[in-house]
């Protein structure tokens, strides 16, 4: 072993230092790795040590051969620094090579990896020599190692270079980036970090990147093969169609190859086009020019592209390329390598990128049959999360064809028709059921296929004419031709047998799922891809070989299906195939399309909220598919099933959209009245009154659906006795069904207080409350119940005050008798939003004025009987446990079991993730706790240590932990304030304010989120707070101010108003506990705070109650009590407005107001 000391001089006259180990091992060509060679073995390795002084560095950049990029090497060594006796034994470390150092203070460092060496060839003298040249002036190495052959492209910010290696004569590429100031640095080391990432045969190769004056260079393979854009437009044009596809197929594999590093090292291609596709010396694709999308400026990251028309839709609209747009482009080059033609092409460019918005690409064409044509179709589907992958196209049964291919040339002469046979999949059932749905082309262009072959073999007899005779060529043409039939009608025959089976396959499919609702099976199903064949045989099979199995079966599939399993078939993007099969000449498989289609149309409904528009709207649109039903509509009067079918699709579809179509929107909507009022399939009625509903959240189309509603009819046939012989009882029974759904379709969630009284004036609700009174309880179906359940809710005090006025507790009392709990949820939610109207106009201390008629009717026993039924829905209990709760409002429940009961329901309701149903019983039990006895129920199981131990408890664990953790906090809150509102015994309040409970809400609102303080937090410090002096003095000990005044930020405007209450009566208390004279005792803290800087600003906005409003200002007044307001502007405001309340309020505040001016006005 020999150390070499090598001493070096760089510009600015430093003297570097460079020291070698150098080792002897047995000659090998190959580099290699090896562990703790022995020194009897060595010959020819160099094995460079850091000093110690590096070693603490500790900085790993990756490795880079000495054998493939000497020069590089050296160019660090000669910047490498180490001290003379620091060396250490071989056997302990070791430096693995770097790609790229550090570039900080011409300091580069290089990186370690212990006990490894690596072994190359070359000899010492050389590199000896190179480490002497490494040390001159760099320019000088620049331009005697690199000899310039041509500009490639240059621009604002890159020049490509083509350089000759001098020594070698190898050709590379050297792009040169500015590398002057951070940005730039920072651009370019990002860049050449994630090329050093890129080690694929199928991307241009990165070999070294060095700093050059005030650029970095970048040194990359060179594609001697040119571009793909020359091969598509030069050499592939002079191709045969076959030798084209088989030209694309390797193309493909290659750029789909390429794609999937780059996708898997999360790197997206920014420029994805034939010109940035480069080929090697032998002809295979790799991919160059991708950068990272972090090196596209976020303004515009398309302004950047070379060129738009290979980017996709969405490209234009979110102003970025994705994995997603990768695909779309290689789909694009895909058709243009084998057509020769781009596929979108416009006469402008403009027009072309509108093509490409629009997805009108031209028709592909026969040729382009099998998985190829699934893969492009895919590929250049408008919906980006419908687009396949690299990775999935790769394992495409063409790409792993093509895949053994390139891993063993020989495989394609030993299968010499699998290229061009059409791939077929069997897909099975398990069991006894066993399903072949295979894509097969379509039998017209397999023929014209065939004969063009014949033909193609008798130019090729014809060619041979010099040298055969006449007669020799007309045997060779007429055999030739006969062949030709032969095979085409084997062809036929093997199409038929297929066809044959595929619809036997279908109709065995189809008696499988009839009539079951089996959703395992459906799964099943769909993972066999049995729904994707059937799409495929929709879009591309001729339609004359479509026959009804096909469409049943799939028919079958969407019917009875969970939205589940119709949601994935949506995913699949169907409409496309299936608006196909509506121009189908056999009317039995257009219907069965169109039912697919309103099946999957009723998903789209049931998945989203009624006051939304159909999610599937636009895509249905885009297939031109609402024209299609009209027009099937239009066509087949005589079919009233499909005309049903049809307008309650529409109908769904134009949900709270306007049908500008005025002929449409008439026969759309009297077809749907005139199913909904005479049909007697209730499924039928059921998807008419959805449609229709909502067609009539949109006010153009409700003028024309009221236009065909007469309420005095609707009332006079309401108002018809169930009599005659069967038939007659059933027709009116529908018909009167049919009319309550009418009015239902139309009320629901419909805020119309004008058309509620409409109907009450038409004597409707009194005809109901007849029927619900005195007809069979067996008679009374639910669109009876839910039309009046509907009048009341939402509705103002007003329309529910003229309910009242109906005496409707008996009649909807005798509904909770009913055995269809739907009835009698109708019935208690009607109950209890006429108690509400009760409620309102009476005081929390007064007893409900509606008790006593209840009670007559027996009420109060029927409500509780639905507390213990094991048949309703607890929603439907909680109510129940809410209307006895404001029945008892101020009133003893003297029945022990019934209040226990009452109140436990109530207090469980609390805790019920459902806001509504969390207020309501809130509601509820404050007023059961206005009577002692009852408050005495609620109150003796509240443990205050444990709540304040709740309100202590830090949002945090697992989404679902964090929620309950929220529910428990909010329903203690809520339970609190139950027993607090309206009560002026402060024993509770002082017992809160000793139990921790105040100082764990003012750390909520002090350190928790805004967005995750909820109203019950805000409103029981408010409740707390609402309370005599004494106690506010003891809450203002414990430092409120900083905690409310951040509420006063928040964006719920109740919990602003509870903040700022709870402010005012602190401060009130503050004012009451000192003199008129004497300044506020808490002006110092407020003003610490900010204080009234934000209350003035909360006075001063537009969009708070008249309350807040009135409150900020007597807050400001009680905070400048007997002070000076030197804003000017505060000042005026403040006591105009406070004498303003001082001229509305009554006599009982006014003297309270007077107080407040006269402390304001003493230092004004």
């Amino acid at each position: 072993m020999k150390n070499l000391k090598l001493s070096f001089f760089r510009r600015g006259g430093r003297v570097l230092h460079i020291y070698a180990v150098i080792k002897v091992v047995s000659q090998n060509d190959s580099i290699q790795k090896t562990q703790n060679a022995p020194m009897s073995s060595m010959r020819g390795t160099l094995t460079f040590m850091p000093c110690q002084a590096c070693l603490t560095e500790k900085i790993n950049h990756g490795h880079w051969t000495v054998g493939r990029y000497r020069n590089h090497l050296l160019h660090h060594l000669s910047t490498y620094c180490c001290d003379t006796d620091a060396l250490h034994p071989a056997s302990e470390k070791g430096i693995r090579l770097p790609a790229v150092a550090d570039y900080n203070d011409n300091l580069y460092y290089l990186c370690m990896a212990p006990r490894y060496y690596y072994r190359f060839p070359h000899l010492l003298w050389r590199l000896w020599m190179n480490m002497i040249f490494a040390a001159t002036s760099y320019t000088n190495f620049y331009q005697q190692k690199h000899e310039l052959i041509k500009e490639l492209s240059s621009g604002a910010f890159s020049c490509v270079l083509q350089m000759r290696l001098i020594e070698t004569g190898d050709t590379v590429v050297i792009k040169r980036l500015p590398y002057t100031d951070p940005e730039q640095k920072r651009l370019a080391d990002e860049e050449v970090e994630q090329l050093k990432r890129i080690q694929s045969r199928y991307v241009v190769q990165f070999i070294e990147a060095f700093p050059f004056d005030k650029f970095l260079c970048i040194v990359m393979e060179f594609c001697s093969g040119g571009n793909l854009r020359n091969e598509i437009d030069n050499k592939m044009k002079q191709m045969t169609i076959i030798d084209r596809k088989m030209q694309t197929y390797k193309h493909m594999f290659y750029i789909l190859s390429g794609l999937q590093v780059l996708h898997q090292l999360g790197i997206i291609h920014q420029c994805l086009s034939p010109e940035n596709i480069l080929l090697d010396k032998d002809g295979n694709s790799k991919l160059s020019h991708f950068v990272s999308s972090q090196n596209i400026t976020d303004k515009d990251q398309l302004g950047t592209i070379e060129t738009k028309i290979y980017t996709s839709p969405e490209a234009f609209v979110l102003n970025m390329i994705t994995a997603e747009c990768n695909i779309w482009s290689v789909g694009v080059i895909i058709i243009e390598m084998i057509t020769g033609q781009y596929p979108f092409e416009g006469q402008t460019q403009q027009e072309s990128i509108q093509n490409i918005k629009n997805g009108n690409y031209t028709p592909l064409p026969d040729y382009i049959d099998g998985d190829l044509k699934t893969m492009l179709v895919n590929m250049l589907n408008l919906d980006p999360n419908q687009r396949p992958s690299a990775e999935q196209l790769l394992n495409s049964e063409l790409m792993q064809l093509q895949a053994q291919i390139q891993s063993n040339p020989s495989y394609i002469h030993s299968q010499p028709n699998s290229i061009h046979k059409p791939q077929q999949k069997r897909y099975s059932l398990p069991g006894q059921y066993h399903s072949l749905i295979q894509q097969v082309d379509d039998y017209e262009i397999m023929k014209k296929k065939d004969e063009n072959s014949c033909l193609q073999r008798i130019a090729d007899v014809l060619s041979q004419k010099s040298t055969e005779n006449q007669l020799e060529l007309q045997q060779l043409i007429e055999e030739q031709e006969n062949a030709c039939k032969e095979l085409i009608q084997r062809l036929k025959d093997s199409k038929d047998i297929q066809l044959q089976q595929e619809d036997d396959d279908c109709w065995l499919l189809t008696v499988v799922l009839e009539d079951k609702q089996d959703d395992s099976l459906r799964q099943k199903i769909v993972d066999l891809e049995i729904v994707e064949s059937l799409l495929i045989i929709f879009l591309n099979r001729s339609l004359e070989l479509i026959t009804k199995p096909f469409s049943e079966c799939f028919s079958s599939l969407t019917n009875q299906s969970s939205n589940e399993i119709n949601q994935i078939i949506i995913s699949l993007n169907p409409y496309p195939s299936l608006f196909r099969l509506i121009d189908h000449e056999n009317i039995d498989i257009a219907q069965d399309a169109l039912f697919s289609i309103s099946n999957l149309i009723q998903t789209g409904s049931q998945t989203t909220s009624s006051k939304i528009p159909h999610p599937h709207f636009t895509i249905i649109t885009e297939c031109t598919g609402i024209e299609k039903i009209y027009q099937l509509f239009k066509r087949n009067e005589n079919n009233k099933y499909l005309r049903d079918v049809a307008a309650y699709s529409i109908g769904q579809l134009f949900r709270v959209r306007q049908i500008d179509n005025n002929e449409m929107q008439k026969d759309i909507i009297k077809q749907l009245i005139s199913l909904i009022i005479f049909d007697q399939e209730n499924n039928q009625k059921k998807n008419s009154t959805a449609a229709l509903n909502g067609l009539a959240q949109n006010d153009e189309n409700f003028n024309e659906i009221i236009k065909y509603i007469n309420m005095e009819d609707i009332s006079r046939d309401l108002g018809k006795n169930i009599e005659g012989n069967v038939d007659e009882m059933k027709k009116t029974q529908q018909q009167q069904e049919g009319n309550c759904l009418l009015l239902t379709s139309i009320l629901l969630d419909r805020k119309d207080n004008q058309l509620r009284q409409k109907i009450i004036n038409s004597r409707i609700a009194e005809t109901l409350l007849h029927i619900f009174l005195n007809r069979n309880l067996e008679l009374i179906t639910q669109p009876f119940s839910k039309l009046f359940h509907l009048l009341t809710l939402p509705s103002s005090d007003e329309i529910k005050i003229l309910l009242f006025n109906q005496q409707p507790y008996l009649p909807i009392i005798r509904l909770l008798d009913h055995n269809d709990c739907e009835i009698v949820e109708h019935a208690i939610y009607s109950i209890s939003n006429i108690l509400h109207v009760g409620s309102n106009t009476e005081s929390l201390s007064s007893q409900h004025p509606h008790f006593n008629v209840i009670f007559q009717s027996n009420g109060i026993n029927k409500i509780f009987k639905l507390l213990n039924r094991d048949d309703l829905k607890q929603q439907t209990q909680n109510v129940a446990a809410e209307c006895l709760g404001f029945l008892f409002q101020a009133r003893e429940v003297t029945d022990d079991v019934m209040k226990s009961t009452i109140v436990s329901q109530l207090i469980s309701t609390l805790y019920n993730p459902d806001n509504n149903q969390k207020n309501n019983a809130k509601y509820a039990l404050i007023r059961l706790a206005q009577n002692n006895q009852n408050l005495a129920e609620i109150t003796k199981d509240i443990d205050l240590e444990q709540i304040g131990k709740n309100l202590k408890m830090k949002i945090q664990g697992s989404e679902q932990e964090q929620k309950d953790i929220q529910t428990q906090q909010e329903g203690d809150c809520l339970l609190l304030i139950s027993i607090l509102d309206n009560q002026d015994d402060d024993k509770i309040r002082l017992q809160i304010v000793n139990s921790g409970i105040v100082e764990s809400l003012l750390l909520i609102f002090l350190n928790r989120s805004l967005d995750l303080i909820y109203q019950p937090f805000a409103e029981l410090f408010l409740q707390i707070t609402d309370a005599e002096d004494q106690i506010n003095q003891h809450i203002f000990a414990k430092n409120p101010y900083p905690s409310l005044l951040r509420l006063l930020d928040h964006e719920n405007t109740q919990i602003v108003e509870d903040a700022l209450l709870s402010i005012y009566n602190i401060l009130t208390s503050g004012s009451n506990t000192t003199s008129v004279q004497s300044p506020h005792p808490h002006y110092d803290v407020i003003q610490v705070n900010r204080g009234a800087e934000r209350i003035y600003q909360l006075f001063k906005r537009t969009d708070i109650r008249k309350i807040v409003k009135d409150s900020t200002a007597e807050c400001l007044s009680h905070i400048y009590k007997a002070r000076q307001i030197n804003n000017d502007e505060m000042k005026e405001e403040i006591i105009s407005h406070l004498e303003s309340m001082s001229n509305d309020i009554e006599d009982d505040n006014k003297e309270k107001i007077n107080q407040i001016l006269l402390g304001l006005k003493q230092k004004q």
